[in-house]
């Protein structure tokens, strides 16, 4: 059921994703949250687990981008330049930026989270319990050449780009969260 769970979710994605297609100057609304660096503007597609928090449904402005840096206008009129290269998410800027932005609010998408999912997801944190749709959610898509599928049971995230951890599933629900374990 969670798999069947997941793959609506990755269909509604990829859908969702064709008939978007974020172009330069558009409207759009985050699916997961997104962390920036408040000193330097800026973010990184591999979304490192530290900074501040844009939360997930948040609407953006996608001001521009190119093969290497998206900027973004945030809701509070702040200016971000996300860092994007694809040897981390293995696929073109267009379409990581369809994969995580929306041109409608994806909350309703959470109406079957549970407590403990909306507490991961609004502090930004996986939490033991969590299933694999609330943890996108809550951290973003693990980086691809660490993580290349996200049907394996073990994601690989960033703190920092010097400190990684790792979040383990088993039946579609977190058991662990900490030493990503090479």
């Amino acid at each position: 059921m969670y798999r069947g769970i997941l793959i609506s979710m990755l269909i509604l994605t990829v859908v969702s994703g064709l008939a978007f297609a974020a172009k330069p100057d558009t409207e759009a609304y985050l699916k997961f949250n997104l962390r920036y660096d408040a000193a330097r503007n800026t973010a990184s597609c591999i979304n490192y687990q530290n900074g501040i928090i844009v939360p997930a449904g948040s609407k953006v402005r996608i001001i521009s981008y190119n093969a290497n840096k998206i900027n973004v206008e945030l809701p509070d009129k702040t200016r971000v330049v996300m860092e994007y290269q694809k040897k981390f998410t293995g696929i073109a800027v267009e379409a990581w930026l369809d994969r995580v932005t929306s041109p409608t609010d994806p909350t309703p998408e959470w109406k079957d989270f549970d407590e403990t999912e909306m507490k991961g997801i609004k502090s930004g944190k996986a939490l033991v319990g969590m299933r694999k749709e609330a943890v996108l959610v809550a951290l973003g898509y693990p980086a691809a050449h660490r993580t290349p599928a996200i049907e394996h049971d073990r994601w690989v995230y960033w703190s920092n780009r010097f400190a990684e951890f790792g979040v383990v599933f088993s039946n579609n629900r977190v058991v662990d969260v900490g030493n990503a374990g090479r």
